[in-house]
């Protein structure tokens, strides 16, 4: 059923505009610094309640996706239907929201301006396309994209300080390990494969034998099938067995080894 405001303007040959809402975090830290997806949801509604001109279509959201990539699902979806005319208006709390680098914002929005597409950041206060607005947005890019590489920068020290420590520096921890108050250990299960692995390698088996020898006793990789010959060798070239970390460059770990 059409909402009773759209079809009363219809009725009157009054022009509307259908809008969309593009809602975005990168993680859940962000969320809590106070860009959360319901903080955005709340001030594009709040927008489009006192806007009666503007006809609600659909929320898009990208949840836990990098602004440094236009890759997103959801927003390629909203890429796609621009260029198919399915609205005219496109919501976002702020114009980082759409990317956190400069060439990709413009690039985003020059592209969804030339399918018709008008951009409004409802906390910026930023509606048009006349010059100014555009100084302004390029203005507000430059800033977005200044903080999310200092963030970086902090990010980086952070995990140089950790591996000087011989600490874990994040990321998907190798097979034998879990990561528990970030740090490396042993997983007593997995531990077993890694060492099955050593002992079948030190018998001059190959990768491919190796392999075969896991799968048949039962053994799983975490995202695989089964083992193959290039898991089984990026599994014992892992410096991470001998206590070392690496993060650009190798230090000894505080971790305990898997012999």
């Amino acid at each position: 059923m059409k909402p009773a405001r759209a079809v009363a303007q219809r009725d009157a040959g009054a022009a509307f505009k259908r809008a969309i809402i593009y809602l975005r975090v990168s993680s859940q830290s962000q969320s809590e610094r106070g860009m959360g997806i319901e903080l955005q949801a709340h001030a594009c509604r709040t927008y489009l309640a006192n806007h009666p001109e503007l006809h609600y279509v659909e929320t898009f959201e990208d949840r836990g996706h990098s602004g440094g990539t236009l890759e997103r699902p959801s927003f390629q979806k909203i890429l796609t239907q621009s260029a198919e005319r399915r609205y005219d208006i496109l919501l976002v709390y702020r114009f980082d929201r759409i990317a956190r680098d400069l060439f990709l914002q413009l690039l985003a929005t020059r592209t969804l301006q030339s399918n018709g597409v008008h951009i409004v950041s409802v906390s910026e206060q930023i509606n048009g396309d006349d010059s100014m607005s555009s100084a302004l947005k390029n203005m507000l890019g430059i800033f977005s994209e200044l903080e999310k590489n200092i963030l970086k920068s902090r990010m980086m020290a952070g995990k140089s300080r950790k591996l000087a420590a011989g600490g874990y520096c994040g990321g998907a921890p190798p097979t034998g390990y879990d990561a528990r108050d970030k740090k490396l250990v042993i997983n007593v299960r997995e531990a077993e494969i890694v060492r099955t692995a050593q002992r079948l390698r030190m018998g001059r088996n190959s990768y491919a034998r190796i392999a075969t020898k896991l799968n048949a006793l039962g053994f799983k990789p975490r995202r695989a099938k089964g083992f193959s010959p290039a898991g089984v060798h990026y599994l014992l070239r892992n410096p991470v067995y001998k206590q070392t970390v690496r993060y650009g460059v190798a230090m000894k770990g505080v971790h305990q080894p898997i012999r």
